[in-house]
């Protein structure tokens, strides 16, 4: 009965002796310590960004479209989500479909985009989706300042083909102080007495 073993003994032995060698002689680990960095960031489309907000809300995105502006009616003061322009999917056309930008770029910093860039040039915007909530409209002249809801975007980083100039806001704490007033020593008067 022994001898019977032996022989499975030693195949067993030999299996685990090349499963040894193949391990250690493999390149690299077989076990990865740290998992590849993918990027963070989602692309979405703007339709479907439109098409189904609560889906895509508070995840990192990636963006394309054409820069355009937002179109208000002129009241005082309009109340609504804190945005400053929009994106649209495309130049013309009947998909055209929007969505409104809040820059939070760091440092407070503007996009400043001229006027013949507007629906013309596509750029790529990194951000999330967020929902207001709250009054929209011109309050004091209608019923639009009614509690709704609304998506927006807000954009943390911006890339483009065609350079884009911004305005950056000055650090309150990085302003020179006024110079301080310099004073001169003037002589003291001398009084004499009169007679």
């Amino acid at each position: 009965m022994a001898h019977r073993l032996c022989p499975r003994l030693r195949a067993l032995l030999g299996y685990l002796s090349l499963l040894i060698v193949t391990v250690g002689c493999t390149p690299g680990s077989l076990i990865q310590t740290e998992p590849p960095t993918p990027d963070p960031a989602f692309a979405v489309t703007i339709d479907a960004l439109v098409a189904e907000p609560a889906r895509y809300a508070n995840t990192l995105l990636v963006i394309q479209g054409y820069p355009d502006a937002i179109a208000r009616p002129a009241c005082d003061p309009w109340v609504g989500p804190p945005v400053t322009w929009s994106m649209s999917n495309e130049q013309q056309g009947s998909a055209h479909r929007s969505i409104e930008i809040k820059s939070a770029f760091p440092d407070g910093a503007q996009p400043i985009i001229p006027d013949s860039f507007y629906m013309k040039e596509q750029i790529t915007l990194h951000g999330w989706l967020r929902r207001y909530d709250g009054p929209i409209g011109c309050p004091r002249l209608d019923a639009e300042g009614q509690a709704q809801y609304k998506w927006y975007f807000e954009a943390v980083q911006l890339e483009s083909a065609t350079s884009i100039k911004w305005h950056r806001p000055q650090d309150p704490t990085k302003i020179p102080p006024p110079p301080r007033p310099t004073f001169t020593p003037q002589p003291e008067p001398t009084f004499t007495p009169q007679p």
